[in-house]
């Protein structure tokens, strides 16, 4: 560092020097000219002893944090936090479904209209128009009235939600 130190005081020397010669010659210089030229040689050795302090003390490095925020106008990237249905797959529909069920006095949960013959989820019991559930289904894998995942296949007979894992053992 003391010999970075003399090498600058070196050069700040030199440029002092330089500065008073230049001086020197620009009072002989005609007005107009010697004003912008006077103008040019204060920006450099402004930036040269900028440089200079750059040199002898040299600053620590700077973090920055930058906070994008997602999905809001201009911001946006498309398909990268758009939301994922969570809908379950034609074969778990298929094993969750029991198809023309009489079920009078029965109205559609989805659609609140009365079902006469429809679609009755194995698991929960619970009766829908096929067209309702169907499209319900398309969006959520949950049962409209009682929120059972179809996706769950329950063995015959067994009403209500399974235990959970944490809960079996």
């Amino acid at each position: 560092m003391a010999s970075t130190s003399i090498a600058v005081i070196s050069v700040i020397r030199d440029l002092l020097e330089a500065d008073t010669v230049f001086f020197r010659l620009a009072v002989a210089l005609p007005d107009p000219l010697r004003t912008r030229v006077i103008g040019n040689r204060a920006r450099m050795t402004h930036d040269v002893l900028r440089l200079m302090r750059a040199i002898l003390e040299p600053v620590p490095p700077q973090r920055y944090v930058v906070n994008i925020p997602a999905g809001l106008g201009e911001w946006h990237v498309p398909g990268a936090f758009d939301d994922v249905p969570v809908v379950p797959t034609a074969t778990q529909l298929f094993a969750a479904f029991e198809h023309d069920v009489d079920s009078p006095d029965t109205n559609c949960a989805v659609c609140q209209e009365a079902v006469l013959v429809g679609t009755r989820l194995r698991n929960c019991n619970h009766v829908f128009h096929r067209a309702c559930i169907t499209q319900w289904l398309g969006t959520s894998s949950r049962c409209p009235v009682c929120r059972d995942d179809v996706r769950d296949q329950r063995a015959e007979g067994h009403l209500g939600p399974m235990p959970s894992d944490e809960e079996s053992h």
